[in-house]
């Protein structure tokens, strides 16, 4: 069995009840008896090197990282990285995370660490990992490859084969007489909530409390930052509730929060503000009391098109709020607690259903206004509204409320449930549909890199569509249509047009040749550029440099030069977009300086 290095006490608390329907928790009413670490994971922009980046944050936070996170890849020696020197002269905490990938890119299978056979080159690298780790002689949070279950990781092996790799790690570290090391088991948030007959179903994934000292997991408000995907506005007690809920069955482990972030909501610039102040309120709830660790990812998500800030700096509000959080002495500032804000009387609030919705009224008072519905937030009135019609109630109970938020603390306010009650739509008869036109027999061949379709004379409107869309139209006499593609799959319909109404004739999916060894993709260092090289990739494909969106370069070009890399190693990947889906083909790593 493990030790756990840091048993914390609990907070405690004192609670008014201010009015019927009206919930207030008074908090720093108790002097703390236990200290978050603070920490991030110091991203780089511009030219700025590790240590500047995290220097950087420092200055702007006006307090010292407790914690700070470094990813390093199999090969990497923890010993003479430049971040991880800087961080334990500073006296903070690393927090290290091992990827089992080579230089070259090739992922190192769990089964096969797990399996290595007494003094293989395996067993060699494991001891040699154990043997560095030990030598950096101060307490080290140590992850094996942070969250295992996701689709980028599939390669690497299954559930099984992770377990049985972390137990390796351990016993090995355990025999090599490692004593300095906490061993920190990190999944994503949404593991913990999946079903059991889900691939990523944490328990699954867990080596079992006597090889880990602390629980972590990375939870984000995506909100609507990315694109296609719209998920509601989460405060952190959603994201973080199911792993929270987990570590509760385990009593004697940390709580770590090993990642986490929440996007702007560009309508409301102290949104984001508010999300970061309010931890400090829900650190200081029983329900929190196992979080040792919080360790914000001071970053861009940089896929195409996205705009999920996770800068702890993202906006001046948000800068605020982050450093009051840190100043704070639950998280080892040298500030003061959270003051628990006015204690309000009643806040009159009334939902009424009215002829075009709910219409909700209550009284201006000091603070930032939510309204909720159902408990999901609703809208963010604008400061000194006091009015708002829902326009759309749900079916069945609608229970609305207004949330107060007072500096650190937040009210809810019960304005009243309503049920609008809404007639059935008139049941309407079927539309007449005019018989389907048979289309003409339609068939596609190829010939090298063309594609030739071919049908049936028909004297209606014709239309060839390939892949879903719009093709050519040709004219009533034509029955052929030839084109030049590049090697892929296409799928062709002959769609006619005739009496208001159109059919599509299936034609048939054709592939056009793809050059053997399918598309290729190589880095090489040239100075302090990554110059890396592609051939035989189609479509649409985007840079992806230590798993994060680079460019997305022209396929003609045949190269992109990454230019002005500060020395360190790096990791490429061309990600290319096929069938609604992506792959990933490793272009390798590269050492500058």
């Amino acid at each position: 069995m493990l030790t756990l290095k840091a048993i914390l006490a609990l907070s405690v608390l004192g609670t008014v009840l201010v009015a019927p329907g009206v919930a207030y928790a008074e908090e720093g009413a108790a002097e703390e008896e236990r200290t978050i670490l603070f920490g991030a994971h110091p991203s780089t922009r511009g030219n700025e090197t590790r240590i500047e980046a995290a220097e950087s944050l420092q200055d702007d936070l006006g307090q010292q990282l407790g914690v700070v996170r470094r990813y390093l890849h199999w090969q990497d020696d923890p010993t003479t990285d430049p971040l991880i020197e800087w961080t334990i002269a500073q006296g903070s905490r690393p927090h290290i995370s091992v990827i089992p990938r080579r230089p070259n890119g090739t992922k190192i299978t769990w089964s096969s660490i797990a399996n290595a056979p007494e003094g293989s080159p395996l067993d060699r690298d494991i001891k040699r990992w154990a043997a560095g780790i030990a030598a950096l002689d101060v307490p080290v949070w140590f992850t094996f490859n942070h969250e295992p279950e996701i689709v980028g990781n599939m390669a690497y092996g299954s559930a099984q084969d992770f377990v049985d790799a972390w137990q390796r790690i351990v016993a090995t570290f355990e025999d090599a007489g490692v004593t300095n090391a906490e061993y920190v088991w990190v999944m994503t948030d949404y593991a913990f909530s999946r079903p059991a007959d889900d691939r990523r179903h944490a328990i699954d994934w867990f080596p079992g409390d006597a090889w880990i000292d602390h629980i972590a997991a990375d939870p984000y408000n995506w909100s609507n930052c990315r694109v296609g995907i719209n998920n509601r506005w989460k405060n952190f007690d959603e994201t973080a509730a199911a792993v929270r809920n987990f570590a509760a069955g385990h009593p004697s482990k940390g709580l770590i929060i090993a990642e986490f972030g929440s996007t702007e909501d560009l309508d409301n610039p102290n949104r984001k503000a508010e999300w970061v102040t309010d931890i400090r309120r829900l650190m200081r709830t029983p329900e929190w009391s196992q979080v040792i660790g919080m360790v914000a990812f001071h970053n861009g998500h940089q896929e195409p098109g996205s705009d999920c800030r996770w800068w702890i700096d993202s906006s001046p509000q948000s800068l605020t709020a982050y450093q009051g959080l840190v100043a704070d002495p639950l998280f080892g500032g040298d500030g003061v607690a959270p003051a628990p804000g006015p204690k309000p009387g009643p806040l009159a609030c009334t939902a009424t259903l009215v002829d075009d919705g709910v219409a909700l009224e209550w009284d201006d008072f000091p603070g930032t206004e939510v309204l909720r519905r159902n408990g999901s937030y609703l809208t963010s009135p604008a400061r000194g509204t006091s009015r708002y019609l829902d326009t759309k109630p749900l079916n069945g109970d609608n229970v609305y409320t207004v949330r107060v938020w007072l500096g650190a603390s937040r009210v809810d306010h019960v304005c009243g449930t309503v049920n609008p009650v809404q007639p059935p739509p008139p049941v309407q008869p079927p539309p007449v549909q005019p018989p389907p036109v048979a289309g003409p027999a339609c068939s596609a061949v190829v010939a090298g890199s063309q594609v030739e379709i071919n049908w049936a004379a028909t004297p209606e409107r014709e239309i060839l569509r390939r892949d879903g869309a719009w093709l050519a139209s040709p004219t009533a006499a034509t029955t052929s249509f030839s084109e030049t593609r590049p090697a892929g799959t296409y799928h062709y319909q002959f769609r006619l047009w005739a009496e208001g109404t159109f059919t599509d004739t299936d034609c048939g999916t054709v592939t056009v040749g793809q050059p053997a060894g399918g598309p290729q993709c190589t880095v090489t260092a040239q100075g302090n550029n990554a110059v890396i090289g592609w051939q035989d990739f189609t479509g649409v494909v985007v840079l992806r440099r230590n798993d994060a969106w680079r460019a997305t370069p022209r396929l003609a070009n045949g190269q992109f030069s990454d230019s002005n890399l500060p020395a360190g190693s790096y990791r490429y990947s061309l990600r290319q977009w096929v069938g609604g889906g992506f792959i990933d083909t490793d272009c390798g790593d590269v050492t500058i300086g």
